[in-house]
């Protein structure tokens, strides 16, 4: 069992540097690194019902990281996903049905985006999900994979794997916090 996380340098003062980290649940040790292909911003990350981790990039791009590879490779590029200006954030969350399409929401433009995989495991033609948009789509996307998860009624199987996954639960703080305005 691992931990995955992205290491970014939050000034952008050189995204080159960025990269993917995995570190052991047990001992918390550095397992692997990942460099990415070229600059990024690693945003967020979900994995497929085979265990390849998809990688959102705010610049615009996603990677993917193959069940047991050792590198990074660069999945899928669209100006959908990139941002509308240098300042800007463009791919923001990401997340997989449990089925073969991946949703990704832009930060700056508010859009969800449905990627298909293809059964060779490339993307499939784009859909922007226009009924919904931006994070409230995402999370009613991850709303339906966690309603799968928990064996809701009409609700799409679970990956391969996923059975034991359960939310993880909240505890009230018992602080109160007061704000003068």
């Amino acid at each position: 069992n691992s931990l995955l996380l992205c290491a970014v340098d939050p000034s952008f003062a050189d995204p080159s540097k960025n990269n993917l980290r995995r570190y052991g649940l047990a001992d918390g040790k550095l397992q692997a690194t990942y460099a990415f292909p070229g600059p990024n911003a690693c945003n967020d990350m979900t994995l497929d019902a085979q265990g390849n981790l998809y990688v959102a990039d705010s610049f615009g791009k996603i990677f993917r990281l193959l069940k047991d590879a050792a590198a990074l490779t660069l999945w899928t590029t669209d100006p959908l996903l990139a941002p509308p200006t240098p300042n800007d954030f463009g791919a923001d969350g990401i997340a997989f049905d449990g089925t073969s399409n991946l949703y990704v929401n832009t930060f700056t433009t508010s859009k969800l985006i449905r990627i298909p995989i293809k059964a060779d495991g490339t993307a499939d033609k784009w859909l922007v999900d226009p009924p919904r948009e931006g994070a409230f789509a995402l999370v009613k996307a991850l709303a339906d994979i966690h309603q799968a998860r928990m064996g809701a009624e009409g609700a799409a199987p679970l990956p391969e794997g996923a059975d034991g996954w359960t939310p993880p639960r909240r505890r009230p703080s018992g602080r109160k916090s007061f704000r003068t305005i």
